[in-house]
């Protein structure tokens, strides 16, 4: 017997997953607080690199997942690169968001981007 009703096995086995049933997330608040939204670098050389964090608390169950929406290396620019990470202490519901920006042959210019950080439970 399922949700859909009675079938026999070699109707539910050829069936592909068309009656298979997602079972739904668990009734967790997920919430992330920065001190600070802005990650700033200050000003570079064509050639150089950087890093900054930002630090914060994070509510999403005993173990958050924390994702980047896009990925987490992207182009700022061309010659701009940057990476994030995002460091999770769960006994402390702590989190620190880190930030790695290089340049190679960069031109010269005031250059910003934003990120999507989402968090879920595990």
């Amino acid at each position: 017997h399922t949700p859909m009703g009675a079938m026999d096995a070699h109707t539910a086995a050829n069936s592909g997953n068309r009656f298979c049933v997602k079972p739904l997330p668990p009734a967790t608040k997920c919430d992330i607080q920065l001190n600070d939204t802005v990650l700033d670098h200050g000003v570079l050389t064509p050639n150089a690199s950087s890093t900054a964090s930002v630090s914060g608390v994070i509510e999403c169950g005993q173990k958050p997942v924390v994702e980047f929406v896009g990925g987490a290396d992207f182009m700022v620019a061309p010659g701009v690169n940057a990476s994030l990470n995002a460091n999770v202490e769960t006994a402390s519901n702590k989190i620190i968001v880190n930030s790695r920006l290089t340049t190679a042959n960069a031109s010269g210019g005031d250059y910003s981007v934003s990120k999507v950080i989402t968090v879920s439970p595990w």
